[in-house]
């Protein structure tokens, strides 16, 4: 089981919220420049997950290779160990890994307080236990919401 916190729902829903804006600037604006959100990324510590678990779930996810999303698990609650585990990843989609990495060390550097807690998370969870953060690629998002919406 996946532990999350609240604001994890609110996280996911205001990045839904971006790509929609995103999808609607582009329709209302024709000089809206796609390309500079092309490979935009957000990177966020989701929960705390038993290795198998996270596990079954990567084999499921990893079927997409048009995936809007990534997940990285780490024994432990570092920026090396997420750094180290987007090499990990079996079927990587076509992103730049670079920019990923990027982004991951900014979120390391802005999010003290909310990386410290999860730290606590993980040190209270069971010894097979991973942190694991999530990869989402926004032009995917797009993509996915546009394909709910009809677009």
């Amino acid at each position: 089981m996946l532990h999350c916190s609240s604001f994890i729902g609110t996280r996911w829903a205001r990045e839904f919220s971006c790509a929609f804006l995103v999808s609607e600037a582009s329709c209302s604006n024709p000089s809206f420049d796609i390309s500079r959100i092309h490979m935009s990324y957000n990177f966020d510590i989701v929960g705390v997950s038993p290795v198998w678990n996270f596990f079954k779930h990567q084999q499921y996810v990893e079927q997409s290779p048009d995936r809007s999303c990534a997940y990285l698990g780490s024994y432990e609650c570092t920026l090396d160990g997420f750094i180290e585990a987007t090499s990990l990843i079996h079927k990587k989609p076509d992103w730049d890994w670079d920019t990923v990495v990027n982004e991951i060390v900014n979120f390391w550097m802005s999010a003290g307080d909310h990386v410290g807690q999860w730290k606590k998370e993980l040190a209270q969870a069971e010894e097979t236990s991973l942190i694991v953060g999530r990869v989402a690629n926004f032009q995917s998002l797009r993509s996915e919401l546009e394909g709910l919406i009809g677009n």
